[in-house]
């Protein structure tokens, strides 16, 4: 699809669209807004600490950390 109006270019812009409906499950997203952050921050505090980092997988172990405590603390938008 070419559109007309060259917006003060002059290149014609094009427009993709898709015509294929997502075949992909509706994820759920995070509600920062509605997030304990007092309660975030008392679990970073007391389960985040040196053995995360003397541990094998440093970043793995603390990725794993911070997402169990981000879903304790931090509600999520339906997924339907």
């Amino acid at each position: 699809m070419v559109c007309l109006d060259l917006g003060g270019s002059d290149h014609f812009p094009t427009i993709l669209k898709t015509v294929a409906a997502s075949t992909d499950p509706p994820t759920s997203r995070w509600k920062f807004s509605k997030a304990d952050w007092h309660q975030f921050e008392i679990l970073c505090r007391t389960r985040i600490g040196d053995s995360v980092v003397q541990s094998e997988d440093p970043i793995q172990v603390f990725s794993e950390l911070l997402i169990s405590i981000s879903e304790e603390t931090i509600p999520k938008t339906s997924a339907t």
